[in-house]
């Protein structure tokens, strides 16, 4: 009976280590990597070790239907989770790249999570938690013949590459969520807290 408590008692301690989906309320919400950014509408939060992609992601209605990755990629860091398959090529961002080539990084990335076809448009200026930086819309579609549509940020700092990058079937979703994201660039803080 002892042997029975103490493996319940261990099993309980462990769980507690284990990151779940999490609610994202309104309001100024922050990700696993510290960054924050501020939501008009809830959202859930899904931490890496449940996704396969780094960073965290807020979906409203579910990963293939809307997403949003929120995180900072290293020098010679990758967005997708990588396999330890060494036979496996993964993009790499490299520091000081141009903004061209952090747009390669980032097609590149989203080509690896299984979006084909993907064609980046509209790029112009923006400030992503108050660096310069880039941002674009981009279509793909997955192999199930789904159409989707993209916007992401891109700004570089001492840290590495701030991403947020929204993906969402191109029919209904992606229009509705749209303000929400935007709203979410505008707010990004991906400065370390002190």
């Amino acid at each position: 009976m002892k042997k029975i408590v103490i493996l319940a008692a261990t099993a309980v301690m462990m769980s507690g280590c284990v990151q779940t989906m999490t609610a994202a309320p309104v309001g100024n919400y922050a990700v696993e990597s510290g960054a924050t950014v501020q939501l008009s509408q809830s959202w859930t939060h899904i931490p890496s070790n449940l996704q396969s992609t780094e960073g965290s992601v807020l979906t409203k209605d579910g990963m293939s239907l809307n997403r949003v990755h929120i995180l900072t990629v290293e020098d010679e860091g990758s967005i997708v989770s990588q396999s330890g398959d060494e036979s496996i090529e993964y993009p790499l961002f490299e520091a000081g790249s141009s903004e061209l080539k952090q747009i390669e990084f980032l097609t590149s990335s989203l080509a690896r999570t299984g979006l084909k076809n993907i064609t980046p448009r509209n790029v112009q200026p923006v400030t992503l938690s108050g660096l310069s930086g880039v941002q674009l819309e981009f279509d793909g579609k997955y192999s199930t013949g789904l159409n989707m549509k993209g916007k992401a940020a891109l700004a570089e700092s001492d840290e590495g590459l701030n991403l947020i990058v929204y993906i969402a079937p191109a029919a209904h979703y992606f229009a509705k969520d749209e303000a929400a994201v935007d709203q979410m660039i505008a707010t990004a803080n991906f400065q370390p807290v002190n």
